[in-house]
């Protein structure tokens, strides 16, 4: 999808992460990027490297939540955007009690017909619900000093995306 749909645009595209196994899986979906082991609370890239910097679903891993922010707006370039997609804990009560039935009860089943490992499933609930809300996140990158960030609610504040524009 990656490759098909951004070809045109003739992006030049590094991916990073701190597990071989993910930047293994990376490399057969998005062939032509480089990729990078690492971790976000300690990038080597120089300061203003990258026009975006974006992380997907990784938040409630990051070891230090704002030094891996703190790194990730550092390595913005000026006129850039730190650009982050999550699941956060519902802000309305109806679909947190939904979704602690998907992903307590319900998701722990179905997993268990395609793997051997429920441990991961029962992790992804409990971290979900132990990040920190998206409003404090764009706190966090406002003290690095984005100068506007927006965020956007999904699925009734279970999911959101935070765009913080450096000035």
């Amino acid at each position: 999808y990656f490759k098909r749909r951004y070809r045109k645009l003739q992006l030049e595209v590094e991916l990073m992460d701190c597990s071989p196994v993910m930047l293994a899986e990376a490399r057969r979906i998005v062939p032509g990027a480089a990729f990078t082991h690492g971790d976000v609370c300690a990038l080597t890239y120089k300061d203003g490297e990258f026009d975006a910097v974006t992380t997907v679903y990784t938040l409630r891993n990051f070891p230090d939540l704002e030094r891996g922010l703190r790194e990730m707006y550092r390595v913005t370039a000026p006129g850039g955007v730190v650009v982050i997609l999550d699941a956060f804990p519902a802000q309305n009560a109806v679909m947190r009690a939904i979704l602690y039935v998907w992903l307590e009860l319900i998701m722990p089943h179905v997993a268990r017909l395609f793997t051997r490992d429920e441990k991961a499933y029962r992790y992804l609930s409990a971290s979900i619900r132990s990040t920190v809300p998206p409003q404090r996140v764009a706190n966090m990158l406002r003290d690095c000093g984005a100068g506007r960030v927006d965020i956007t609610r999904y699925t009734f504040g279970a999911a959101a995306r935070i765009v913080a524009h450096k000035p």
